[in-house]
């Protein structure tokens, strides 16, 4: 009977998971060049995959969340280990990048939208994912785990540790349940 009931347990609790979690049929694009009929229907959608990500100026509608790559700090080396002493200092050949990125919760506004940051990584010409580098002492606008309530809107800064040489970078969110999107960080 104990078996019966644990198994009966873990069933439910996969199956609000899975509920909670579902994807909302894929992140919506809008980009600055959008026209009926310009995109080719035999490539991957736009912001779909690596070799398809949606254009720098685009936003992605994901999750309920808003997502519009706003410009690039780079490098950005100086200004995170002149900050603190504890700061990371990058290796040699890597630099600091921050991508400013504007997020905005679609929800009502008395619903919640939360972003984690381990959700976002950087991936780039050397084919290597980024994650976001999260202890950053007395640098302003660095982005943490956010809450936003319906219809607010905020821009923060994401930090990254890259080659120097790295070209054709994409910002990608990868949520364990809900909308994968490509979006190119641009120069």
């Amino acid at each position: 009977m104990k078996k019966f009931y644990f198994w009966t347990m873990v069933l439910v609790l996969v199956t609000a998971m899975l509920a909670c979690g579902q994807s909302s049929g894929g992140p919506v694009i809008q980009t600055q060049e959008s026209t009926p009929g310009s995109v080719d229907p035999t490539s991957a959608p736009l912001g779909s995959s690596r070799t398809s990500p949606a254009p720098a100026g685009s936003v992605v509608l994901a999750d309920q969340i808003e997502f519009e790559i706003v410009g690039n700090t780079r490098p950005a080396t100086e200004t995170v280990v002149d900050a603190h002493p504890w700061n990371r200092k990058p290796e040699s050949g890597e630099e600091y990048i921050f991508v400013a990125l504007k997020i905005r919760c679609t929800k009502p506004q008395e619903q919640k939208c939360s972003l984690f940051i381990a959700n976002l990584k950087l991936v780039g010409s050397s084919g290597l994912e980024r994650d976001v580098i999260w202890n950053i002492a007395n640098v302003e606008n660095i982005i943490e785990q956010t809450d936003l309530y319906g219809g607010s809107t905020t821009t923060k800064d994401v930090p990254f540790i890259i080659d120097q040489g790295e070209t054709d970078l994409i910002l990608v969110y990868q949520p364990l349940f809900g909308d994968h999107f490509y979006l190119s960080v641009g120069e």
